[in-house]
């Protein structure tokens, strides 16, 4: 797989997007570069689908200060944002050997995924259950992670436990929703508009499991 990689990097090019102005999406430009050459544990990831996130809206607006940091450590003049991304392994390096060519995983990034072809760890990878989309397993980690770390780590939510959740038809709110679900905890949902009351009934209804509570404030 490595010498796979290594030919591939030499023949492909890749795209990227990225900002060197920071004023907004549509400063993010095209830039076609040498496809990456994994080394070491990294794994080369031929990129199907990247998350949206609000980080990478902050980011590209000047607004985030890790990406800020991020860029004066690398010495970089422009940059790429993207957290999070699915798609199938291109190559490993020589310690990679959780993953072959052909795997379709998914996985995060310190930003730079907004690219078609992404050289990572293979430790912050997992496969992609076969039921999912690239789309379904790229819009996971961000939200789902960080609805994952609040709700459990830090506030130890359990069977039982009386939750509310803000913002709850956002991507953190509704994935926060799916935890307690999940838990058997009994959530109460605020949201910021009408219709959106009618979204997270629609959502949950199939499940039998709706918020005890939701609240349009």
């Amino acid at each position: 797989d490595t010498a796979a990689a290594a030919a591939a990097a030499e023949s492909m090019q890749i795209k990227l997007w990225e900002t060197a102005t920071f004023k907004g999406i549509s400063s993010l430009a095209m830039r076609t570069t040498s496809a990456p050459m994994p080394t070491d544990d990294q794994v080369l990831v031929r990129v199907r689908a990247i998350g949206l996130n609000y980080a990478d809206i902050f980011a590209i607006n000047g607004l985030y200060e890790a990406a800020n940091k991020m860029m004066k450590e690398q010495g970089e003049e422009a940059f790429c944002p993207g957290l999070e991304f699915a798609g199938e392994v291109c190559g490993t390096g020589p310690a990679a050997t959780a993953f072959k060519r052909g795997d379709r995983v998914f996985g995060f990034s310190r930003f730079g995924a907004y690219r078609t072809m992404i050289c990572t760890r293979e430790a912050v990878l997992r496969p992609i259950p076969a039921s999912w989309s690239y789309e379904q397993a790229a819009a996971l980690l961000v939200t789902g992670l960080t609805a994952w770390h609040g709700l459990v780590e830090l506030g130890a939510a359990r069977r039982g436990s009386r939750v509310l959740v803000h913002s709850a038809a956002g991507g953190v709110g509704t994935a926060a929703l799916s935890i307690c679900r999940a838990l058997g905890c009994e959530a109460t949902a605020v949201v910021g508009a009408e219709h959106k009351v009618a979204f997270l009934q629609q959502r949950f209804a199939s499940s039998g499991w709706g918020p005890a509570g939701l609240v349009w404030a």
